[in-house]
């Protein structure tokens, strides 16, 4: 139209060639799509490495002495490495990297494994090939893909060797996958049982046996021979020794010679006798409690498992039409199907959100081709945001998804406000606005980059979906919006608002300036109500202060004293706190951790004290096994046995069955089951429900951490300094333990064992390592081993003695061993003596961690002074390379409690303001712009309270959220009434009522609409906790924003208003009366 400002997105292009850019640009993020990151959790970034080995049968001081001891001091010549964490228990070990911001994980990753490739072969037979996993060792579990079972008309063996030749190495070939498990059958090893008296007639060792036997096998270089060849060239050919028989070692083994005694050769068969027998299982895995050979596999944390499955169906069609006749393989779980329906799901929910809104912009414009400009925009500002999804490694998930369906009522809140300037005011003014209120809701989820780092990990996702369709948004509706609706011919065709209209505006303009003078006059009144109504923390003032404290004195004396306690302070709480106190009381152990979206899981672990079997804790797995698999509602349970001591069952329900109370009655019959078997400890967790029947020794209020380079010599300064805490009447319950966490300290077992004197060995001519080489031919398990190749198949060998079941501890103590010139018994160099084992050896930075755990009986703050003077005093006591410390952790997170970091909040409001103070060019205004937030803050305490909803990381988000959106309609009436402002000289009241008419029914529109964008997290989740709380809380805060916005809004600007005079009925009739605000103008 002649003379009316146009967007200046149309200077340098036309409508047109806008237009085809955006949806050049939107094609692109379609074809992306396929590429993107697909999961069913969110993935945590992993900050460190884990590197995890088995050492089976061995103690705690031997896993650290001889594997993890070495390892650490491998690994801490690595660069970029911030810290390094060890933990040694029975049979097992873990080391912890934790990395420096900035260190590529996956070149670090290399570098270790070429460390572990130089290291492996000098540490101890028997230690499993150290395993590398990202992440802590608590979040290290794998991601199982999918699992397979294979049958056949052969043995477990021949088909977990056919699998894991054949079936891996196809599977292997597809990208994504992390790692290939076969479980369901052991190989064999040879057993190697040996005379032990004829051994020492002979003057044998068991260590010589071994030796001997690899020796047979070995093919040794001894040189090279110049051989002339027909032609007169010469070559070298490499001259080998090797036994005449040694690749026949299943016959001739019995022909190994092992000494020459007199002339007379000594072979392997004249002292032990040979059999073969299938090794005992380290592990096992089951399902459904069949023993079949699983293959199980993996997926890498970044794989799209939708797609990775679908590559994998591939793989399997390729293995199964090579099966031999008579072989099947079964897909028994696979983890993308749950994924395919949760997405499904959360696409519905997606499609709701979409309709309600697209029917509510409908039903109010009642123009179809508005409807289509809305539906046009949105299409392609998530085509768009694909793109940078992809760009910044978004990962696609339950959670991101839920933050698109989140994102999009604000985009359309951006759209209705941009839409209806252009239609009213034919320009892009309202851009600087609308980019400053959507700047305020980035502001306010950017703090999430802030939290903790599990909660950021679960929470990263959603922020940047929001941050980039939002971003996305605004070149939408600066650029595409103007160029599309001059496509359409939208503006030709809005029809002028009818007088009747203007004249209820008019009226209601009357009315509200009649308020909002009135308002002004008692506004001391209304601001004392409104701070009232949000509440003063009166039931956080201590009832007494000490008395060393400035003030302390006056505060003891008034609201210290004994009468305001007994006779105000209850009142005061109730009348001044407001809906504070109303909140505080409903969310004071309501709280609920947040839980990673799935189908409905029961798991439970079992464990069995130090010093049982892997066979004992796998009875015990079976006997549950065989109770789960009579409940008709449990489609699938996996059971894991990890080690002698610990075991896992996951049981997943069918989906009929995952809402309804028969998960809690499995549970409860499991909880049953459990209390049945008196030495094993069980937990046992459904959603938040948890039951553990582990004994503790209970958790201590006050602990000293000691730190040093000497294990032994910690731990007697622990039980020194011990001793002298326990002369203190008020210190009780003492507990020393090693490591920092008494949630995850295990129980010290006693053993027996022999302390040998070994003065005593020297003064009679034995070595102390050659006495201990003695005492091991007597243990229990195997006294030597070795490695066979036969035909090509390599295999373990063990050697037993045959007399052990015959050989008690009086035979032991009072049998001579030794050497051929020195025998000496055990009860005369050695003392039999109990000893205290510890389950688990802590290093950090290779130095031992030992904690010195106390309760104390008194005040707080006396307990604190104690603390401190005990640790001060240990200090100071302690050698060169000790330290005494007091640990700075916080378990409040086991039990539910895990404080929010509410002081985000306040880093919120401090970034709008920042924000407002640009935008307003002004220091005083944004304060007018945060001053809604605790107003809509309000209507979240009361939405938590009355619906009694758990207040939990959803709720706090939502208040995160809330703080953003809620100033937004202030920031476009604001706007508005600067312009204004600038622009004519009429009263701060008529201003005032035209700009609120300008911006009014959009507010109202955009609120609705993310409203609307909001309810599908409360009709489709009511069960998920964590967006239930999101949902109402940020919707509770809206609807009461608004009100808030018409009446209190007013209160905080300055207003100047003219002596009361009488007005004539012709001047209220005056159509100039309707320049109050129409929004016609």
């Amino acid at each position: 139209m002649k003379g009316e400002k146009q967007p200046t997105g149309r200077k340098l292009f036309s409508a047109y060639t806008l237009n085809i850019l955006f949806i050049l640009f939107a094609l692109i993020g379609l074809a992306l799509v396929p590429r993107l990151t697909v999961k069913l959790n969110p993935g945590r970034v992993a900050d460190a490495l884990t590197i995890s080995f088995t050492y089976p049968g061995s103690a705690p001081q031997v896993v650290e002495h001889e594997v993890t001891a070495v390892l650490e001091g491998a690994l801490s010549t690595l660069g970029g490495i911030r810290q390094i964490e060890s933990n040694s228990s029975f049979g097992y070990g873990y080391i912890v990297l934790e990395t420096e911001r900035g260190t590529n994980i996956e070149t670090l990753r290399f570098h270790i494994l070429s460390l572990i490739k130089d290291v492996w072969q000098h540490l101890p037979a028997g230690v499993g090939y150290p395993e590398i996993s990202a992440g802590r060792q608590q979040n290290t579990d794998k991601q199982l893909l999918i699992s397979y079972t294979l049958n056949g008309n052969v043995s477990t063996y021949e088909l977990k060797t056919y699998a894991e030749k054949h079936i891996q190495q196809v599977i292997n070939e597809v990208n994504g996958i992390s790692g290939i498990e076969t479980h369901g059958a052991t190989p064999y090893e040879w057993h190697f049982k040996y005379n032990s008296e004829r051994l020492r007639q002979y003057g044998l060792t068991p260590s010589q046996l071994s030796y001997a036997l690899m020796q047979w096998q070995e093919v040794n270089g001894v040189g090279a021979s110049n051989t002339i060849l027909p032609d007169s060239s010469k070559i070298s050919i490499p001259v080998r020794l090797a036994y005449a028989r040694h690749s026949g070692l299943d016959t001739e083994w019995k022909n190994i010679p092992l000494a020459n005694l007199k002339g007379t050769i000594i072979h392997l068969g004249d002292v032990a006798e040979m059999e073969i027998v299938q090794q005992q299982p380290d592990s096992y895995f089951r399902i459904n409690g069949k023993n079949t050979v699983s293959i199980n596999v993996y997926a890498t944390p970044v794989s799209n498992q939708i797609a990775l499955a679908n590559e994998v169906y591939k793989a399997e069609q390729k293995v199964t039409t090579h099966l031999p006749p008579g072989w099947n393989m079964i897909k028994m779980y696979d983890s993308s199907e749950y994924l395919r329906r949760e997405i499904g799901k959360t696409s519905r929910r997606i499609a709701a959100a979409i309709v309600l809104l697209l029917l509510f912009v409908l039903l109010v414009q009642r123009s179809f081709r508005y409807l289509l400009l809305i539906t046009v925009s949105l299409t392609v500002n998530i085509a768009i945001a694909v793109i940078f999804y992809y760009l910044f490694h978004v990962e696609i998930h339950l959670v991101s998804i839920a933050g698109i369906t989140v994102s999009i009522g604000i985009i359309i809140d951006n759209y209705i406000m941009m839409t209806d300037y252009m239609l009213h005011r034919k320009s892009l003014n309202v851009f600087m606005a609308m980019l400053g209120a959507t700047l305020t809701t980035l502001g306010a989820l950017v703090v999430i980059f802030f939290l903790d780092e599990s909660d950021r990990a679960n929470l990263v996702d959603f922020a940047l979906v929001i941050i980039i369709n939002l971003a996305v948004s605004l070149t939408i509706a600066l650029l595409f919006i103007p160029s599309l609706m001059s496509g359409m011919n939208l503006a030709k065709n809005r029809k002028p608002k009818s007088i009747r209209r203007l004249k209820r505006v008019a009226f209601f303009n009357r009315i509200y300036g009649i308020y909002i003078k009135f308002a002004h006059r008692w506004r001391w009144a209304f601001l004392v109500v409104i701070v009232l109504a949000f509440g003063l923390p009166m039931q956080l003032l201590p009832t007494s202060v000490d008395e060393n404290k400035p003030g302390a004195a006056i505060y003891n004396h008034t609201l210290g004293s004994r009468f305001y306690g007994e006779h105000l302070r209850s009142p005061l709480e109730k009348t001044m706190g407001g809906s504070l106190r109303l909140f505080m009381n409903h969310a004071s152990g309501r709280s609920n951790y947040y839980q990673p979206s799935g189908e409905t899981t029961l798991y439970i672990r079992i464990s069995l004290p130090t010093g049982t079997t892997i066979a004992q804790l796998n009875e015990v797995c079976l006997k549950m096994e065989g109770y789960l698999a009579q409940f008709p509602a449990i489609r699938q349970f996996q059971a894991r046995v990890n080690g002698p001591q610990s075991a896992s069952i996951v049981v997943y329900f069918k989906e009929v069955a995952q809402n309804t109370w028969q998960p809690g009655e499995v549970k409860s019959f499991m909880i049953q089951k459990a209390n049945e078997f008196a030495g094993a400890d069980f937990g046992i967790y459904l959603r938040n429900e948890t039951f553990s029947n582990e004994l503790s020794d209970g958790w201590r209020s006050s602990r000293i951490q000691l730190s040093g380079y000497d294990y032994r010599e910690l731990i007697s300064l622990a039980q020194s300094y011990s001793d002298t805490l326990r002369k203190n009447p008020r210190i009780a319950d003492i507990a020393v333990y090693s490591g920092n966490d008494q949630f995850q300290q295990t129980s010290t077992v006693e053993e027996k064992g022999l302390i040998i004197d070994k003065h005593h060995l020297a003064l009679a001519g034995m070595g102390y390592l050659d006495y201990i080489n003695a005492l091991q031919q007597y243990t229990a398990g195997p006294t030597a081993q070795a490695v066979v190749s036969n035909d090509g198949n390599y295999t373990r060998a063990q050697f037993f003695a045959d007399d052990l079941e015959k050989f008690d501890l009086w035979q032991l103590m009072h049998t001579g061993m030794g050497n051929d010139s020195v025998q000496l018994r055990p009860a005369e160099v050695a003392q039999l003596a109990t000893l205290r084992v510890d389950g688990n050896i802590y290093k950090k930075d290779q130095s031992y961690l030992i904690t010195l755990a106390y309760n104390f009986i008194g005040p707080d703050e006396l307990g604190r002074k104690v603390l401190e003077r005990e640790t001060k005093k240990m200090s100071e006591s302690l050698p060169l390379g000790y330290k005494a410390e007091v640990p700075k952790y916080d378990y409040s997170w086991m039990f539910g409690e895990k404080p929010m970091q509410y002081w985000l909040l306040g880093l919120i409001v401090i970034i709008i303001w920042a924000l407002g103070a640009i935008l307003f060019e002004s220091l005083l205004q944004p304060f007018v712009v945060i001053s809604i937030i605790p107003l809509s803050f309000i209507g979240a305490f009361f939405t938590f309270y009355h619906f009694d909803i758990a207040f939990d990381e959803g709720g706090y988000a939502s208040l995160l959220l809330l703080s953003g959106l809620s100033v937004n309609m202030v920031i476009y009436i604001i706007n508005d009434l600067n312009v204004l402002r600038k622009t004519n000289t009429r009263s701060n009241l008529s201003n005032y009522l035209k700009a609120f008419n300008l911006k009014i029914v959009p507010v109202f529109l955009t609120t609705i609409s993310t409203i609307l964008g909001l309810l599908p997290f409360l009709l489709f989740d009511g069960k998920t906790s964590f967006w239930t709380a999101f949902a109402a809380g940020t919707i509770g805060g809206l609807v009461f924003s608004v009100p808030m916005l018409i009446l209190y809004l007013p209160l905080l600007i300055k207003m100047k208003f003219p002596k009361r005079r009488k007005r004539s009925h012709e001047t209220l009739n005056h159509p100039q009366a309707l320049t109050y605000g129409s929004i016609s103008d």
